[in-house]
């Protein structure tokens, strides 16, 4: 019998990246109640619905509170596709980073965006849409191939 969980066995389903459109709110001191956290969280309309990017600016990373922050977001956001990418500013360990967030199995999960190695197999679509969406998120033209 197999005791694997069947979200173990799936590949997990994110939601297609799409390039942003035009800008819905930009709100540098975002605070969401359930942790103790500040953010910018930037907000475009897309084709398929919203693009929410969150930037950390205090308290507890997005990373670390995947389901308050959907859960908020989608509360504002109820209509279409709601794409959350976190974007990781560079620090002293890191390089600056996107990632991007899904919902599975009452779990948050993250995936690198970009800049991601190009044997990643999703290399392609992610640097079409880094390409697409470098002016609108500020990621940098010097990362993008």
């Amino acid at each position: 019998m197999d005791t694997t969980p069947s979200l173990a066995r799936a590949r997990l389903q994110f939601p297609r990246l799409c390039p942003p459109l035009h800008q819905v709110s930009d709100v540098d001191d975002w605070y969401y109640p359930s942790q103790t956290t500040g953010a910018r969280l930037q907000v475009w309309a897309t084709r398929r619905g919203i693009l929410a990017v969150v930037t950390h600016t205090w308290g507890t990373p997005p990373r670390n509170a995947p389901l308050d922050l959907y859960r908020i977001l989608r509360s504002t956001f109820p209509e279409g596709d709601l794409i959350v990418i976190e974007h990781v500013p560079a620090d002293d360990t890191s390089p600056e980073h996107w990632n991007q967030l899904t919902i599975a199995a009452g779990k948050g999960h993250w995936r690198r965006v970009w800049p991601v190695p190009v044997s990643n197999p999703d290399y392609g679509p992610f640097t079409a849409w880094a390409r697409a969406s470098a002016t609108q998120l500020g990621i940098p033209a010097v990362v993008l191939p």
